[in-house]
């Protein structure tokens, strides 16, 4: 099983996502969370294998979440979900550690492809 942590501030926005990945065999949701500060703390402590991440986050952004807990979590791959789809941002979160995007305003099926994509070792 791949476990999985979704962290998206966003109630129905982080349901919506985690129905998505329970249609997918291979993948366990282990944490939903809505907070930067919050969000890594859980990934520190649950360390899991792949982690969809929305930018704009309370506490702490989803770039520097994802600075803070890619350091120590080298396996983990990450996807980041977001309706923020500037360049400069987009550099930022492949030079902390994402290994994909996937804006908000794609079809629901670019974010089923994302998933399994970068779950699965891609990019």
């Amino acid at each position: 099983m791949i476990r999985t942590v979704i962290i998206e501030d966003q109630t129905a926005v982080r349901e919506m996502v985690a129905q998505v990945v329970r249609l997918d065999p291979q993948l366990e949701v282990v944490a939903e969370v809505g907070d930067g500060h919050e969000a890594c703390e859980t990934c520190l402590r649950l360390k899991p294998d792949f982690v969809i991440l929305d930018v704009m986050l309370p506490g702490l952004n989803g770039t520097e979440v994802l600075r803070r807990f890619s350091k120590q979590l080298h396996e983990t791959r990450v996807l980041v979900f977001s309706g923020y789809e500037d360049p400069m941002l987009l550099r930022e979160l492949l030079e902390a550690g994402a290994h994909g995007f996937v804006g908000k305003s794609a079809p629901l099926s670019e974010l089923k492809r994302g998933i399994s994509v970068v779950s699965r070792g891609g990019s």
